[in-house]
């Protein structure tokens, strides 16, 4: 069972719908930690002074801003307090965009929201969302950090997604990349492949084939079995002239299959 890490309302107008946020992430990799090599347990970080090479302790720090190589500017913690936004409980829809116009590049980390007692006022949103293809560019406060996101409708619940802000967002402009015209041939390949490779959706068929290895490898080691180690062979680079060769190769292949 989602256990809820947040409550709020979703407001717009004169509507305030109340909800709890979800994680839509949950942690399934194996951790490793450092340990002594004498011993085998845990190492401690600390804080060493790079010019005394002391260790400090946190009541001796102090913040301070990098404003150029080596030089800061220190800041006191009271000071800071200026700047934090006001906390609140909600999530104010500022306007509503086409769904489809949202930019997956700005998009970052993606929570559930569910009904806070209100059931019928949720669903009534989740609806609108759904039969208008709009989705709310939001802001909000979540423990003592301002947030801007978008709220959208994903099969029947809502989702609440973390916005970057336009300057946190590399354009395309900035790679310089040497616009190639593909020949007619090659155009006609590469699209018939990717054609012939289309499936539906379905992320469940995705595995992290590292994860499960290391994971394998570490229990048997932890029984005290002796395990061959892979050894993979790094692919061999196409030649270019030999792309479109290698295409039409693949794309026989699959439809023999």
């Amino acid at each position: 069972m989602a256990r809820a890490i947040w409550k709020a309302s979703i407001r717009f107008g004169p509507v305030s719908v109340p909800v709890k946020l979800y994680s839509t992430e949950k942690d399934v990799r194996l951790h490793s930690h450092l340990l002594h090599d004498e011993d085998r347990e845990r190492l401690q970080q600390r804080m060493v002074c790079s010019q005394e090479q002391t260790v400090v302790g946190r009541d001796e720090t102090i913040k301070g801003y990098e404003i150029e190589d080596d030089r800061y500017v220190v800041v006191d913690p009271n000071e800071l307090d200026a700047f934090e936004p006001e906390g609140s409980r909600e999530v104010e829809v500022m306007e509503f965009v086409e769904a489809a116009a949202v930019d997956p590049r700005y998009l970052d980390r993606t929570y559930f929201l569910g009904p806070d007692r209100d059931e019928q006022a949720y669903a009534n949103l989740a609806r609108s969302l759904e039969q208008t293809g709009l989705a709310g560019m939001c802001r909000w406060v979540m423990r003592s950090r301002a947030y801007l996101g978008v709220l959208q409708h994903r099969a029947g619940v809502l989702s609440l997604t973390t916005h970057h802000y336009a300057d946190e967002v590399v354009p395309e402009e900035a790679l310089e990349i040497q616009r190639v015209k593909p020949s007619h041939r090659e155009e006609a390949v590469a699209g018939n492949l990717v054609e012939e490779l289309a499936e539906p959706f379905q992320p469940e068929q995705y595995h992290d084939e590292y994860e499960a290895r290391l994971r394998s490898y570490v229990e048997q080691k932890a029984q005290g079995k002796e395990m061959r180690l892979p050894r993979p062979k790094p692919p061999e680079p196409t030649k270019e002239q030999d792309l479109v060769g290698v295409l039409e190769r693949s794309l026989n292949t699959l439809r023999k299959g």
